[in-house]
């Protein structure tokens, strides 16, 4: 019986092939030279562990040429593989996985992805299973045709867990639960401190850090997401036992943060809702219930009659203007303190960098800003074609490597129309 299925991507997991160099050898342009591919530390004994589990059954899903897969699996891991250049493409990933190892019971709760770019993060959540999103090396390119080496952009997609080294790996497959982001840990009834860092700015001696402690999903998902969560509480008559949860989990993680760091004096504080919203004590409810910090303060308010909000406002420069004109920092003696300022949401950052230069205006040091669920991307697993409704393939132009989406029509092995767009 299959307990985990671990899936993993190659370039920047297993080879260290991210390098623009490497580029002819993964788009098949040219034939692999097994001398000139780098391995990344400790990944041959990593999948030898991990192969040495008969529970555990592996498979590599890149995104790179057959021709360059093929032989570097052969030589080096010697498990079955997938060559997904239409990668993150679920049919195809579906249809191998079913081929490769049958129907695996609980799919959902035994398979696992491992990848080091937003591809591998949705791909997975297009499986709708977790996933782990490596930093095994350090990117010196950042490829700006599909954004891969952009750390924003995979966090955007919303991977399931982050880890730093393969034994991190290890760890998380071992006790997934426990390495949970904070929230999504709670509403499994489990504990863990594990913050996702979306944003970390050091100026004249002083940080502002954003975090967030869950994920608010759009499109499919691992099980541990919490848009459900989110739903609930903006909700007037959410559920008491919500509530409660969220604040049993920001309070444990507040207690751990505050104790991995030293704190300047520190005041715990929130983003109050409008007057004129619909449950005006959403977030205040929350923050009366925090006793991880000792000194707490009111320390925003809203100026005058608002009409409107800041998600009326599209984009992340409009909303800044709105805050910047409506949302205020009372007269508190915040000098020389480091100030922690919780808010329910994470989208544009609109919000948390408004409110952490106010702070700053008013003197304050470091200024974490935490939230309880941050906006993921959409996912959107399988293009269709506008003109005949059939799938897209991604092919790979020979002449220079450049990827292009293809309606690909029967001269050409496909069943559709042949129309062609550009990536």
């Amino acid at each position: 019986m299959i307990e985990k299925l671990v899936l993993l991507d190659l370039d920047g997991v297993l080879t260290d092939t991210t390098e623009p160099v490497f580029k002819k050898f993964k788009d098949g342009l040219e034939k692999c030279d097994l001398n000139s591919i780098p391995m990344i530390d400790g990944a041959i004994d990593f999948i030898k562990r991990l192969k040495s589990n008969s529970g555990i059954k592996i498979a590599v899903i890149s995104d790179s040429h057959p021709h360059y897969v093929q032989p570097i699996i052969t030589e080096f891991f010697d498990v079955p593989f997938l060559a997904l250049a239409d990668k993150p493409n679920t049919s195809k990933t579906k249809t191998f996985l079913l081929n490769t190892f049958g129907e695996i019971k609980d799919f959902n709760r035994r398979a696992i992805m491992i990848g080091d770019s937003w591809l591998d993060i949705e791909l997975a959540r297009g499986l709708e299973i977790p996933s782990i999103y490596t930093k095994l090396y350090k990117f010196k390119t950042i490829d700006i045709r599909d954004d891969l080496g952009s750390h924003d952009r995979a966090l955007k997609s919303g991977p399931t867990f982050e880890a730093g080294s393969f034994n991190e790996i290890e760890d998380i497959l071992s006790q997934p639960k426990q390495k949970l982001l904070c929230l999504e840990a709670y509403f499994v009834k489990d504990k863990s401190s594990v913050s996702r860092e979306l944003s970390l700015t050091e100026v004249c001696g002083k940080t502002k850090t954003v975090i967030s402690l869950s994920r608010q999903q759009l499109g499919g998902c691992d099980r541990f997401g919490l848009l459900n969560i989110y739903n609930e509480f903006q909700k007037i008559n959410r559920n008491p036992e919500v509530v409660s949860t969220l604040a049993s989990g920001l309070n444990y993680f507040l207690a751990q943060f505050q104790s991995s760091i030293t704190l300047n004096d520190p005041i715990l504080s929130y983003i109050p809702e409008k007057s004129n919203t619909s449950n005006p004590k959403k977030m205040v409810e929350i923050w009366e219930k925090l006793d991880a910090i000792q000194s707490k303060e009111s320390l925003f308010l809203w100026d005058g009659i608002i009409n409107n909000s800041t998600k009326s406002y599209a984009h992340k420069y409009d909303r800044q203007k709105f805050l910047e004109t409506h949302l205020q920092v009372k007269n508190e003696s915040i000098d020389g303190r480091d100030v922690i300022v919780i808010d329910d949401q994470y989208t544009t950052g609109a919000t948390a960098e408004t409110s952490i230069n106010k702070l700053w205006e008013k003197g304050a040091k470091n200024v974490y800003f935490i939230t309880f669920f941050y906006l993921i991307n959409l996912v959107v697993t399988d293009k269709v074609c506008p003109k005949c409704g059939k799938y897209f393939q991604i092919k790979v132009r020979k002449k220079d490597g450049a990827k292009f989406l293809s309606c690909a029509s029967p001269e050409f092995g496909g069943i559709g129309c042949g129309n062609i767009q550009n990536l």
